[in-house]
């Protein structure tokens, strides 16, 4: 069942009062957590100068790699509000393994934490499958008049929201089967809505700042967190995620709605 459990753990329940508890609350207490790209974490990291050569996923292991060096993204210690990030522009991509990333029917939920304001349609942040109709899963970005979306080279999922030149706290959930429902949270606030097919592929692999031919890369674009999970996240999952990210990534809470449970502080367990 989609939706069941990935807001809980067994060994220590989430708490729902922020700031109360013995220590803070990170992703890795949601057990659908598949893969996760900290930029935040040089451990997972190699580094030459600023050149990003190798980027590896803490959870799953995929690993990203760029072996021509002009084409290397650029991670930088203070990217935004102070705070790490990795930056795609002038052609910088990097590409791995597929690993337990969710493929053709099923359930997902991914977030992505990046800044962006790009002067054309199109580029991609993030995805993964393969370069064919239906069968990839990638989050565009555009012009600051450009809605956001998940493209999959057909019926692409689209957002209600732009980019608009922000750091955002994307996120985006479909239900299992060969057509669910969509959903997104952008800053906290419903994004946008619908069904859309699933993913037809079980192969492929994964790629950061393009689509799975290399093409459309972005040029203006900060990526600090990228998350994708094997179920649909709940509403306190979301709302941990939400609070979590906006308090790492140095916002503070400011992008958060009024009201949020973690908009002052962010959760603990």
């Amino acid at each position: 069942m989609t939706g069941v459990g990935i807001g809980l753990t067994v060994a220590q329940p989430m708490s729902g009062v922020s700031g109360a508890g013995a220590r803070p609350w990170t992703p890795q207490d949601l057990p659908a957590l598949r893969a996760w790209w900290d930029a935040s974490d040089r451990g997972t990291m190699t580094l030459d100068g600023a050149a990003l050569g190798q980027w590896r996923d803490k959870v799953g292991g995929i690993v990203w790699t760029q072996d021509t060096a002009a084409s290397r993204p650029q991670w930088n210690a203070t990217a935004r509000n102070g705070t790490p990030g990795v930056i795609l522009s002038g052609g910088r991509t990097m590409a791995g393994g597929i690993g337990g990333l969710p493929l053709a029917a099923a359930a997902r939920s991914m977030l992505v934490s990046a800044w962006s304001d790009e002067p054309a349609v199109g580029r991609v942040v993030f995805g993964w499958g393969r370069f064919a109709r239906g069968q990839m899963m990638c989050l565009r970005v555009g012009t600051r008049s450009d809605a956001m979306r998940i493209d999959k080279h057909s019926n692409p999922e689209n957002a209600t929201v732009t980019w608009d030149g922000k750091d955002r706290c994307v996120i985006h959930t479909r239900d299992a089967g060969t057509t669910g429902t969509f959903a997104f949270w952008v800053d906290g606030t419903a994004g946008g809505s619908g069904t859309g097919a699933g993913m037809a592929t079980a192969t492929g692999g994964s790629q950061l700042g393009s689509y799975p031919d290399g093409s459309n890369v972005p040029e203006a674009t900060v990526v600090q967190q990228i998350l994708v999970f094997d179920d649909v996240l709940t509403t306190e999952a979301r709302h941990r995620l939400e609070g979590w990210e906006s308090h790492k990534t140095g916002k503070g809470g400011w992008n958060l709605p009024e009201g949020h449970p973690f908009r002052a502080a962010p959760p603990m367990v």
